[in-house]
């Protein structure tokens, strides 16, 4: 299978690989910050839910008709807007971050037994390339050289739509 890359020079090549490396040696923080995130959305939502409504002006006797009554309720609909935007915000952060760990977790998996044990245990579990080499029964620069080429296939995987690739 030939992949011709138009537009998209070596540079950029290296750019994807590099973004692909740090996906992995980040997952176990971004499966954090995916649930913190999901946390966070749901107190705010509650909070949304539960507010009280700000008190109803009341007329009688007041020329003018209240005004600080008015205020309150001016005050309670915006806390109420800005909440409703901040659980927009992080809900757009939710998709996004969710989208890239289930891209990087498809491309994971896509590879085979021994690409995805080495990879996972340099840089996700984060095991010096000495103690791969040994497990593996391989040289370090083996062990390396395989994970380079799993990245290359990953990246490919993960970034397929970013990048201007044909496959033939």
């Amino acid at each position: 299978m030939l992949i011709e890359k138009r537009g998209v020079g070596m540079r950029r090549y290296n750019d994807y690989m590099k973004l692909t490396r740090d996906y992995l040696m980040n997952m176990n923080e971004f499966e954090v910050t995916i649930k913190n995130l999901s946390d966070e959305i749901a107190m705010n939502k509650e909070i949304l839910d539960t507010a009280i409504s700000a008190p109803i002006a009341n007329y009688s006797g007041m020329p003018g008709g209240g005004t600080g009554e008015l205020t309150t309720v001016e005050a309670a609909a915006a806390n109420q807007e800005a909440r409703r935007n901040e659980i927009s915000l992080l809900e757009q952060d939710y998709k996004e971050l969710s989208l890239v760990m289930l891209k990087v977790k498809r491309a994971l998996a896509s590879l085979g037994e021994e690409e995805r044990e080495i990879l996972t245990d340099h840089y996700v579990n984060n095991k010096k390339w000495t103690a791969i080499s040994l497990t593996r029964f391989c040289s370090i620069t083996a062990a390396r050289q395989k994970a380079k080429r799993a990245i290359a296939k990953m990246a490919l995987a993960i970034l397929i739509l970013m990048a201007p690739f044909q496959v033939h």
